[in-house]
């Protein structure tokens, strides 16, 4: 069984890949498509990044300046009670028209520059020294001393860079898992979104530069 989220890579507002290979198992069929509204709403949210380039400023990154609300969504997209539906025909048919590999190509170029701009850096490390091929990146990890003043340093440079994992799952112990810790107060996620034009490319690399240094992560 394996699950994956398409749209964290593609500009589709919704839906998630459940790929079952075992005999015996089937997908649940008791979800829901979202209603038209609800798509509606989505499809407006995915088109937010498009408008805050155009006018040069995200009502998105000042709310991620707020710890507590960033907390607080988190609670609710991992709440038992948060309300699942099944991706909506639209995604499914922009998914099966996305010029997949030309968008592995791309992404992997943006990772690879801005890669080389952290591995010069003190106080950030790759999480991975190597990109395997073929793969498609999520963004670029990498391990910063200080997760937090390295997240506000981006922010206050209009780059959404994301800490996947910062609220590991309450049921885990610090004591039995350190490693995954260890991780969820280092990680910082840079993008490398196909979208990215060579202006902001620059930007982000530039930001890199500039952020002050420290102990390696």
């Amino acid at each position: 069984m394996a699950v994956f989220s398409p749209w964290k890579s593609l500009p589709i507002p919704d839906g998630g890949v459940l790929v079952l290979n075992a005999p015996g198992l089937s997908p649940p069929n008791v979800i829901n498509e979202p209603s038209a509204l609800d798509l509606a709403r989505r499809v407006a949210y995915r088109a937010l990044p498009t408008l805050e380039t155009a006018v040069g400023w995200s009502p998105r990154l000042r709310l991620l300046r707020n710890a507590q609300l960033r907390g607080s969504m988190q609670d609710h997209d991992r709440s038992p009670n948060f309300d699942r539906t099944l991706g909506s025909r639209f995604s499914f048919q922009l998914l099966h028209h996305s010029a997949g590999e030309l968008i592995r190509a791309r992404r992997r170029r943006h990772y690879q520059a801005l890669e080389t701009a952290v591995a010069s850096h003190t106080s950030l490390r790759l999480l991975k020294s190597t990109l395997p091929d073929g793969v498609c990146p999520l963004g670029l990890p990498v391990l910063a001393s200080d997760r937090e003043g390295a997240r506000a340093h981006f922010v206050n440079h209009g780059i959404n860079v994301r800490a996947y994992w910062d609220r590991l799952p309450r049921e885990l112990q610090p004591g039995e898992f350190p490693e995954a810790f260890t991780l969820s107060e280092h990680i910082l996620v840079l993008p490398v979104h196909q979208s990215l034009t060579t202006r902001q490319l620059e930007h982000i690399i530039r930001a890199i530069e500039t952020l002050p240094n420290g102990a390696r992560a």
